[in-house]
């Protein structure tokens, strides 16, 4: 037998040491996630390689209980996925020290309690503010621009020089020097933004910006043109990326960005985390974080091919032979595993078709209900009896447009279709 230890905190700026020490002497091998306790089991990555390193016998070890989940609700709900796989889960600390196998009495109250000691630490917390409020006292970090930093910035501006070369050179963001030249605008002076630029661009074409808004604008399209120079094929071992093209954006930040075959750019990869765990994320476009937690850049770059070409339609909508109004959709992924979701006429998705291969046999296989919805229940779809499409050994139909129909019957049975003409 084996433990297999498991350290979580809910930010990358929480210490994880306290929670190593107990487990690393031992445990077999630690993961360590940061990620935050309300997610479903199958929505933390590190919590799921963890899992796969089980074998019959070994136990999943914690320091508390409540690292499996936050709150009373979400670790009941974490523990009871791993009790029904088969997961033992081993406590070093608490009242619920000790082997669990199942749910008890003791888990629940250790869960409730640690939901309580919480509760009573933001009410703390929030009381403490509150009085230091009205002593005059105001909370949050210090702020990034002291009374000399100002001076340089306004001092630099009144020079002509640009807001990116004023960033540069007092060492805060671009931002950060515009808030402060808003801030010490007169009120009868026109905004920043209200400026005509003191010379035209035409790589910018726009009317109306500060020069130093045009520099930034210029200087971004330059990075993006060698970004696109250096752009090359994703490796061959992230599935489904053929086509695909990467390249680090040459903004000193290290984030890796990914080209679709169209040229849209859908996201960047970006590593951060702690220093025993320099995990990757996958972020859209936008910076929006999609997923973090990966080991490696490929799987992260994977997460981003991967939902892209979950969302991104392969075909338009075809109408489906002899079924007036109904049509078959179909994504790239979906197009990868040859599979098309059937709408009736209503929009609904009535389920999918998929075509599989044995040896030499090609076959088609069909599942109800909307693979979209995981709450939703997903069932087979078989064939009846004396249906001459059919493939009796395999549950299946030797074409796609036989599948199809049997599958707008049980998602509608008043249709009553009778096999293909």
């Amino acid at each position: 037998m084996a433990l297999i230890g498991l350290v979580r905190v809910s930010t990358d700026k929480q210490k994880t040491q306290r929670q190593h020490d107990a487990l690393d002497p031992i445990c077999l091998k630690v993961f360590e996630e940061k990620i935050s306790g309300k997610l479903a089991t199958d929505d933390r990555p590190v919590l799921q390689n963890a899992l796969s390193h089980i074998r019959d016998g070994d136990m999943l070890t914690v320091q508390e209980v409540d690292r499996l989940g936050r709150n009373l609700l979400e670790g009941l709900i974490v523990l009871n996925d791993l009790f029904q796989r088969g997961i033992a889960v081993k406590v070093l600390e608490g009242i619920a020290a000790g082997e669990h196998t199942e749910r008890s009495l003791i888990l629940d109250l250790a869960l409730a309690l640690s939901e309580d000691r919480r509760r009573d630490i933001v009410r703390k917390t929030k009381d403490g503010l509150e009085a230091a409020r009205r002593r005059g006292r105001v909370g949050g970090r210090r702020p990034v621009v002291d009374d000399d930093k100002r001076a340089a910035i306004l001092a630099r501006r009144a020079r002509g020089e640009s807001i990116r070369t004023i960033a540069a050179g007092v060492k805060v963001s671009v931002g950060v020097v515009h808030k402060t030249l808003v801030a010490a605008q007169a009120p009868d002076e026109p905004a920043l933004d209200e400026l005509e630029p003191p010379v035209e661009s035409a790589a910018v074409g726009a009317v109306g910006q500060d020069q130093g808004d045009v520099d930034a604008e210029a200087e971004r399209q330059d990075e993006e043109r060698r970004w696109r120079r250096a752009l090359k094929p994703i490796p061959t071992d992230v599935a489904g990326a053929e086509g695909y093209r990467g390249a680090v954006w040459p903004d000193g930040w290290g984030r890796y960005h990914v080209v679709a075959p169209d040229g849209e750019r859908i996201g960047y990869a970006e590593q951060g985390g702690g220093v025993r765990a320099r995990s990757w994320g996958a972020h859209a476009r936008e910076g929006r974080q999609l997923q973090g937690g990966m080991p490696t850049r490929a799987r992260a770059v994977a997460e981003l091919v991967r939902r892209h070409r979950e969302r991104t339609p392969a075909i338009a909508a075809a109408a489906a032979d002899g079924l007036p109004g109904w049509r078959l959709v179909q994504t790239l992924h979906e197009q990868d595993r040859h599979r098309y979701r059937l709408l009736d006429p209503d929009g609904h998705t009535a389920g999918t078709v998929e075509r599989h291969e044995r040896g030499s046999r090609r076959f088609w296989q069909a599942t109800g209900g909307d693979p979209a919805n995981r709450a939703a229940l997903r069932w087979p779809v078989t064939p009846i009896s004396g249906d001459a499409d059919a493939i009796a050994d395999e549950d299946a139909w030797r074409t796609r447009e036989a599948a199809v129909r049997a599958l707008a019957e049980n998602h509608a049975p008043e249709l009553e279709l009778g096999p293909c003409p």
